[in-house]
């Protein structure tokens, strides 16, 4: 299957949010394979809330980046890294808004602040003891032991356990993905 890109629009965007530790990196990791041999064209942000350095002192990005150039662009025959320092951050919009065209989906990691289809992290006693307050921007949760396959919340919503990726890929194929996207 192979999905047709749109040029002019940001891709659709899934966010994974949860505590630091709970697999968040290690699932998209292994999301991007699952869904790349499914003929889905993926990116991936990542929300950061430390400094991000690409290259180190002394090579020649880092030493324009020294002397005041601002935006720097790092380019090698198959690579580009572009690195820029911001006045403000971006939204979540705005980085999708650089996928434009490039793939069919970003999986995204943080920007809980912002609306977003996402996956929660989290236990699943809390799920079942209807513990866990949640928007209406969840589509589903993601947990360390095993669910049955199948299992949905009270409210309809997918328990995916964070070690198969192939089913949460397979969902979101078929309940996520445009039907007019899908060949």
């Amino acid at each position: 299957m192979k999905l047709e890109k749109t040029p002019n629009h940001s891709p659709l965007a899934i966010a994974f949010t949860g505590p630091s530790g709970s697999g968040k990196t290690t699932l998209i990791e292994k999301l991007i394979p699952e869904l790349s041999s499914m003929g889905v064209g993926v990116g991936a942000v990542k929300r950061s809330h430390h400094r991000i350095e690409v290259d180190h002192p002394g090579k020649d990005s880092y030493r324009f980046r020294e002397a005041g150039a601002n935006p720097v662009l790092l380019l090698s025959d198959d690579t580009l890294f572009y690195a820029e320092k911001l006045s403000l951050p971006l939204t979540l919009g705005e980085a999708l808004a650089m996928f434009a065209g490039k793939v069919d989906l970003a999986l995204v990691e943080g920007f809980k602040q912002e609306a977003a289809l996402r996956f929660v992290f989290a236990p699943l006693a809390d799920i079942q003891s209807k513990s866990l307050h949640y928007g209406n921007d969840v589509a589903g949760f993601i947990v360390e032991t095993p669910a049955p396959p199948g299992t949905v919340t009270d409210d309809g919503l997918p328990v995916f356990c964070r070690d198969n990726p192939r089913a949460l890929a397979q969902w979101i194929i078929r309940d996520i993905l445009p039907e007019k996207k899908r060949n």
